[in-house]
């Protein structure tokens, strides 16, 4: 009896012995290739899978996405990542090509067809000889594919809806390791005058995250909770799809501005958000590449963040992203219940950072955010406290209408008190803009987009100040 159980156990031992050797062989490339009974189209598959896989770009280098903007799950593709080039700067573009054995000059081509004017492919096949007399031949095209190197920017339309007043959200779907996630992205008509009279563009709000981690308290976003970082290639794409999708119709004014205030906080992923940042606007011919100071990125205060956020952007010019700064509060109590990070950098640290950054006098402003919410921060007493506590900075004050949504007991601030509060502010000698609400009917205004599970959220606080005016 004893001797057939160890030659059983011998047996279980031997098949783990097989199927882990098989296991090393199939993920390895190489111990597959040395056996027999292998074609040899099938050989070199996967020996160019390999290459692949083992360049700077691919898992073996940085194997957690969230940090790899250049590399993505595949959820049910038949090869365990892809390399997605639509996340990376045009520089290492470059470099990925070389270690592949290819030219540089491809990566001009490839970011000509992904940005490029009347372009802005999705497919190789898209910018295959076949459709464009100036595309990449098939051999190309298909080692493109072989090794899965996408231009798609893993991010797929889903539907879009519209308001009445133009503003259109879009749904975006992506794949977060194996799971379907949406991304929501709105595109705001405006109009602005100029000499000629009134001219039109399109704003792009995109989002950073799937949920925010934020926790802010009229937020709709917020209830999310933080899911999932978005790469670079997502961001960028985001910004894309509106272009593609609005040049469909003639007529369409051109995508011209972009805004960081969709879903998330940017800082929070702050890697991602400047290397999208950095795509957006370099430039290359033939494509519409954006100004860097048609770009605003908004945050909630995270001053690290916000301090190495204006080193980087002021090392590249004159012309670049600006910075949006929620205040929403005129002292911490207050603050800290609408805006719970001020637990962590409360408004003090803030303001001597923002003066630090934007000392008044100087020729570069920051803008200020206020939500103003009825009865909580909309008093005379808090305009006046606002206005003492910019007194340092070279600001634009932007007052934001509150957007009504399910599990919140915030009201929007009556149109008298909007009106005083407006009027203390520019009374004061600081620029301040009224932000009208737009896409509020189909949940695509501020504070707004998301699909949150519902769960309890805290009791509004309603604050009777003790402080000075």
């Amino acid at each position: 009896m004893a001797s057939r159980e160890r030659i059983g156990l011998w047996a279980v031992f031997i098949v783990m012995v097989i199927l882990l050797r098989h296991k090393q062989g199939k993920w390895q490339g190489k111990h597959v290739l040395s056996r027999g009974g292998i074609s040899r189209g099938t050989r070199k598959v996967l020996n160019l899978r390999a290459r692949f896989r083992n360049t700077a770009f691919g898992p073996r280098a940085v194997v957690n996405c969230h940090s790899s903007p250049s590399i993505l799950p595949l959820g049910e593709e038949s090869a365990p990542y892809r390399i997605q080039l639509k996340g990376m700067t045009k520089g290492e573009i470059g470099g990925w090509l070389r270690s592949i054995h290819e030219t540089e000059k491809r990566g001009e081509q490839i970011w000509g067809f992904m940005y490029g004017e009347g372009l802005m492919v999705r497919s190789w096949d898209q910018a295959s000889k076949s459709v464009h007399p100036n595309g990449f031949s098939d051999k190309f095209v298909a080692k493109m594919k072989i090794g899965n190197a996408s231009i798609d920017g893993d991010l797929f339309l889903v539907s879009s809806h519209s308001s009445p007043d133009g503003t259109t959200k879009f749904l975006f779907r992506i794949n977060n390791g194996g799971k379907d996630e949406l991304v929501e992205t709105v595109a705001i008509p405006m109009e602005r005058t100029v000499n000629s009279g009134k001219r039109s563009r399109i704003t792009v709000c995109v989002s950073s995250q799937i949920g925010c981690a934020m926790g802010c308290s009229f937020c709709y976003t917020g209830l999310m909770g933080l899911r999932h970082n978005l790469t670079a290639g997502q961001i960028v794409e985001q910004v894309l799809s509106v272009r593609r999708l609005m040049t469909i119709s003639e007529g369409h004014p051109p995508v011209t501005n972009v805004v960081f205030m969709g879903m998330g906080e940017p800082f929070h992923n702050f890697q991602n958000v400047q290397k999208a940042i950095d795509i957006l606007t370099t430039p290359h011919p033939n494509t519409r590449h954006l100004s860097g100071d048609r770009i605003t990125v908004s945050t909630v205060g995270l001053i690290p963040q916000i301090i190495q956020f204006v080193k980087n952007q002021r090392s590249r010019g004159r012309r670049h992203a600006q910075l949006a700064v929620s205040l929403h509060g005129t002292y911490d109590s207050q603050r800290s219940a609408i805006m719970k990070q001020n637990l962590k950098y409360n408004i003090s640290a803030l303001i001597r950072t923002l003066e630090e950054l934007f000392p008044r006098g100087s020729d570069e402003s920051v803008l200020i955010e206020y939500l103003l919410l009825n009865g909580t921060n909309d008093s005379p007493q808090d305009a006046k406290r606002l206005l003492n506590l910019l007194s340092n900075i070279q600001c634009i004050v932007n007052l934001i209408e509150f957007n009504a949504h399910n599990g919140s007991s915030y009201r929007r601030a009556e149109e008298c008190n909007v009106a005083a509060f407006e009027t203390i502010i520019r009374q004061g000698g600081v620029r301040v803009n009224v932000r009208r609400s737009r896409g509020s009917s189909k949940m695509a205004a501020c504070g707004q987009l998301g699909s949150p599970v519902e769960r309890a959220r805290p009791a509004k606080v309603q604050f009777k100040s003790t402080q000075g005016t």
